[in-house]
């Protein structure tokens, strides 16, 4: 309901980054727009970054969603059967400026229209074979089987979001111990979150980010009269810790394990049937007593 308000009419206000008339602040705006939404939705804290909260939703960045829309709109004007009326009315125009003016003057170089350059843009970035049978509509030869145009469009948002990803990978220090939203591949598909009330929803998705209300992240945050340390005497008390390590709940950790099917951290963390067992488990610790409606 949020995102189609968001991009009605993006082929008239937006252009993709990669044509001179893109404009940087327009997609970092709405990306916080969508980070804010994604949070609520998530039960996420304000600390998680958006690469992660996209990543977790299986929601991609607002800026691909606007150029997937940008881009089917431009192939509506290229192929529709006012596409032609619309081209010959504009030549019209533009020889009778050109016959009315000073003939005497030097010829000033044209300037691309937006929809210009979105075309430039467009053919640079679509398969040649879906651009020669989806906009010229003209046959491809035998051995070449064009994409269809929905396909093309949907491999280039995904190939652009697993870059931005990739990306984001980059940019954590080496060395540095990654959460398990961290660890996904490229071809995620938040399937752990299905059929589970919002409050196991938040909490899954607490435990896999690892920004969750324990004391190693409270302290982070520097949240007053809190320390990293696990009661436990462990140095930092965190998702994992508790799951997994922490000798106080070592009595009822048996259960945890029954209930995920695994004894496996990273399975338990990355199936639907671990992920809700972990959430539902901690839960019934007590530790984030924030949670409890939800039990």
């Amino acid at each position: 309901m949020v995102r189609p308000t968001i991009t009605y009419g993006a082929a008239i206000w937006y252009a993709p980054q990669g044509i001179v008339t893109s404009r940087k602040h327009v997609d970092r705006k709405l990306e916080v727009l969508q980070n804010k939404n994604l949070r609520n939705v998530l039960g996420a804290y304000r600390a998680v970054g958006s690469r992660i909260l996209e990543k977790e939703a299986g929601i991609p960045p607002i800026s691909l969603v606007l150029t997937a829309q940008v881009a089917n709109a431009a192939k509506r004007r290229l192929t529709s059967k006012g596409a032609n009326i619309i081209k010959n009315a504009c030549a019209t125009i533009r020889n009778q400026a050109i016959r009315g003016g000073n003939r005497r003057r030097a010829p000033i170089a044209q300037k691309k229209t937006p929809g210009e350059l979105m075309t430039a843009w467009l053919q640079k970035n679509i398969p040649r074979s879906t651009w020669k049978s989806e906009i010229l509509q003209q046959a491809t030869a035998q051995n070449e089987r064009p994409i269809p145009w929905k396909k093309a469009i949907r491999d280039h948002t995904q190939k652009s979001w697993d870059k931005a990803w990739t990306a984001y990978l980059a940019t954590i220090p080496l060395g540095t111990v990654k959460a398990p939203a961290q660890l996904l591949t490229t071809s995620y598909t938040p399937k752990i979150y299905f059929y589970v009330s919002k409050a196991t929803s938040s909490l899954i998705t607490q435990i896999r980010i690892e920004k969750i209300g324990l004391n190693a992240f409270l302290a982070d945050r520097h949240v007053p009269d809190k320390q990293a340390t696990c009661t436990c005497g462990n140095l930092r008390q965190t998702a994992k810790h508790i799951l997994y390590f922490c000798p106080e709940l070592a009595d009822r950790r048996i259960s945890l394990f029954e209930a995920a099917g695994t004894r496996d951290y990273s399975k338990i963390v990355a199936t639907a049937r671990g992920a809700k067992a972990a959430a539902i488990w901690l839960q019934s610790t007590g530790l984030l007593p924030q949670f409890s409606l939800g039990l």
